[in-house]
This record gives C-alpha cells, structure tokens and sequence, in this order.
C-alpha cells in the first residue's frame, strides 16, 4: 500500500498532466516542479519510480501534446524565431557536432548529450509560452514553491543527508551536492524577492518572505563560499540598480530582512566564509588550490583541444592535466573545454544578449500594463542573473537546467512588454482613428477601480 504522500504527489502530478493538455503552461509548472522535487529521490516516491515513471519525460510529452492540441492557449509570436532561441539550437547542434571531433565518445558522452538537448528543448519551448504576463506570474510562483520545497527539506534534513557538515542531496539530480544547491538558491533568492515585490495580497507577501528566509536558511547550511560570493555580488548589483521610484522601500525591506538572515547563520558558516578573506586560509584551503590548478589545466586543454573534447568529457580528460578526475569548477571553462572555443563565444554572445534583453524591456516599462511591475521583474532577473553567473565562476553550471531557467527569463520579460506594448500602440490607433470610439471613451464614466500602476505598487 502506497503512503499517502505517495498517492498524493501522483494524484498531483497526473492531473498536471492531464491539465496541461488543455494549457500548455499548466505543463511547464509541472515540468519545473519535478525538476526541484525529484519524486524518485525521496522515500515517498520511489515506489513511482520503481513502477517504470519517467517523471521528466512523461510531463514534457504531456507539455508538447498540449502546445499541439490546445494551439489558442500557445501565445503567438513575431519575430517567430529570436536570434537567442537561435543560440540555443546553435549549441545543440555544437554540442552533438563535438561527438565527432572530440577525444572520444563514451557513456559519459551519450547521458550528457541526452539531458542537454531535452534541457534545451524545455528552454526553447519554455522561450515560447512563457510570454504573457500571466504565465510569467506563473513561472515565478512556480519557482517560489519550488523553492519552498527546497528550503523546507533542508530545514528537516536527516544527518545523513550532510557530508562533512555540508547539506547534500536535497531535490533534483542537479542539486546533489553542496555547491549545486548553493548556487541555485542564491540564484533564486532574487527572484523570491521580486515575487514579494509584485504580491498582491498580504498572504502570498508573507509566502514569499517565508520562502526566503527557508531558502537563507538552507544555503546556510551548505556553507558554499561560491554560492556566498554570488549573492554577495548579487547584492551590490541589486543596492546600485534599484528602481528609483521605490529605491527607498526595497533598502527598508533589506535592512529589515538583514537581522533575520545574520539570525539564521552560525558559527561554522561564518568560519567557512572566513576563509575568503583570509590570505593565509586561501593559499592553503585544499579546495582553493585544487580549483586554481584545475582551471590551469581546463585552459591547457583548450589549447590542446580548440574545437573541444566533447560533451561529458572535461572530467575524464582532466586526469591527462591534473593527477585525479576533477570537475571544471567554472561554468565557462567548462563550455569552452568540451563544446569548443566557438560555442564559448556563442554562449558569451547569448549572456549579453540577456542583459540586453533586460534593458529593453526596462526601456518599455512605461508602455506595458504594469510598468512597476515590469521594472521590478526586470530587476529580480538581473540580480538572479549576476548571482548565478558570479556562483557559476567556481562551479559548473553550463548543464544546470535552472541556470538556463534564469537565462531564459530576460526574453520571456522582453517578449511580455514588447506584447503589451504594441497592444496599447493598437489601441492608441484606434482611438486617434475612431472619433465615435473616442468621445464614448472621453465622457464614459470615470472608473472606480484603482489603475494597474498604483495596484501594482501601493501594497508594497
């Protein structure tokens, strides 16, 4: 007899897919829950598992059915194409072209290919759905739960599920060990708080603080330096960049977050971080030295290997540079090392074309249905995007699905404004065009509901 945990989250997840027939997007929700959760590694739902479910596959054939069979529901697009989607399908086709010219096709090769390029076809269609307003609230609430979830198992977490008073093995495969976690919930950190920001009601603000400070509170507990020195950047990009017209109100609500967050750490995580400073710590922390070595020998065997090793093939190869297999512990390294110094480029072109994406849609802020809204989302994007890419520079993050999450959010932000701003283009048209339209307009009565700017702001 199944546990009722385990009755639960399949009853969930089935009806998610089945609904997700009817809106795609239902779909995406689902598929981002899996990829946080993790059912099969949990004790609730391994007897899914061991049934044969690949949760994964299952939700994202569940999401394609739908985009098929429920067309009106998929947002219509112009341009259809957009030159970073392009990127996208640019390094999938590098990915698999690096099979043929790397060192050697192995089973590593075969299961990084399989996830990269069913990551990458989530990402594409994620690119495609995600360009509502609505279903970005969607996505960012979605990530908001998750994350909840995340801090809520760190906080019950059993003894072994810490390795050298590390927390490990928490949630998905990309989040089994310390710094995968870490760079992750510093990541999504920013965008818990934007979620605070555009709240509406008092309840889903009090959901987004709680996130938080579990999220806080599970970083915490990995003691990850990178994760640290991620948001810590994070931080200064998010004290510099705050929109003007409520510079004030996002500083209170720091200053008042602060205490909690000091509250929740202790004395072995200050001890860890310590060593960041410290000179004499660093030149003979043992992880300190393996990651500068182990960068030596990523740029040695880029020089050796320009167009690439291969996908997959950065660890067995690093026994060739290094004395031990070892990961690349830096995100671009990595890329550049398997995929070629080509894709290395693309993927820095593919980065500043996110921040431009950003700029744009801060750009078209004030012809959007929100713009406060607007500029607040475009602001937890940014932060989230430097603090993964700063977290991401000591630890490899090129084949995490959630760091390309964070990268796609600035085209999804882009496309909702450029939407909502051709919209009122029309509708300006319109008016200009339809006297009749425009007098009834003019003397129609004068609305009670509050306007979308100040509903937007006046409960922050």
């Amino acid at each position: 007899m199944w546990a009722l945990k385990t009755i639960s989250y399949a009853a969930l997840y089935f009806f998610l897919c089945v609904a997700s027939l009817f809106n795609p997007i239902i779909g995406v929700v689902n598929y981002m829950l899996v990829y946080q959760i993790d059912p099969k590694g949990t004790w609730w739902g391994r007897p899914l598992h061991y049934s044969g479910i690949r949760f994964s596959f299952v939700a994202a054939v569940f999401l394609i059915c739908g985009m098929i069979l429920s067309g009106k529901k998929v947002p219509k697009l112009r341009p259809y194409l957009d030159p970073w989607e392009l990127g996208v399908v640019s390094l999938v086709i590098m990915a698999f072209f690096s099979v043929l010219i790397g060192v050697e096709y192995t089973y590593e090769t075969a299961g990084r290919l399989d996830k990269f390029w069913k990551m990458m076809l989530f990402v594409f269609i994620f690119g495609r759905l995600v360009t509502t307003r609505k279903n970005l609230h969607i996505v960012i609430w979605t990530i908001v739960i998750g994350t909840l979830y995340l801090g809520r198992e760190a906080y019950i977490a059993p003894p072994d599920s810490f390795a050298m008073g590390r927390l490990n093995t928490i949630g998905g495969s990309d989040f089994r060990y310390s710094s995968g976690v870490a760079a992750h919930l510093a990541a999504v950190l920013p965008l818990v708080g934007a979620a605070f920001l555009i709240a509406k009601h008092w309840y889903t603000k009090l959901l987004a603080l709680g996130t938080g400070a579990l999220a806080f509170n599970a970083m915490v507990l990995c003691r990850t330096r990178s994760a640290v020195i991620g948001l810590a950047a994070g931080g200064i990009v998010a004290a510099l960049l705050a929109p003007r017209r409520r510079r004030t109100r996002i500083y209170l609500m720091v200053l008042l977050c602060v205490p909690v967050a000091l509250r929740l750490t202790d004395t072995g995580f200050w001890e860890r971080i310590r060593t960041i400073i410290d000179p004499k710590t660093r030149a003979t922390d043992t992880a300190v030295v393996i990651r500068i070595d182990v960068w030596k020998a990523g740029l040695k065997m880029i020089n050796d290997h320009p167009f690439g090793v291969g996908a997959g093939n950065f660890e067995r190869m690093s026994r060739y540079y290094y004395h031990e297999r070892r990961a690349a512990h830096n995100t671009i390294i990595n890329c550049v090392a398997e995929l070629g110094i080509h894709a290395g480029v693309l993927f820095i072109v593919m980065l500043i074309g996110c921040f431009r994406n950003l700029h744009r849609s801060v750009r078209l802020a004030d012809q959007t249905a929100n713009p406060m809204e607007t500029r607040y989302l475009a602001y937890g994007i940014l932060v989230a995007m430097v603090t993964y890419l700063v977290a991401g520079s000591f630890t490899e993050r090129f084949y995490a699905e959630s760091f390309w999450w964070v990268l796609a959010l600035p085209l999804c932000l882009r496309r909702v404004a450029v939407r909502e701003a051709a919209t009122l283009e029309e509708e300006q048209l319109v008016l200009e065009h339809c006297p009749a339209i425009s007098g009834e307009k003019r003397h129609a009565p004068v609305p009670t509901v509050t306007p979308p700017l100040t509903a937007a702001t006046g409960g922050i």
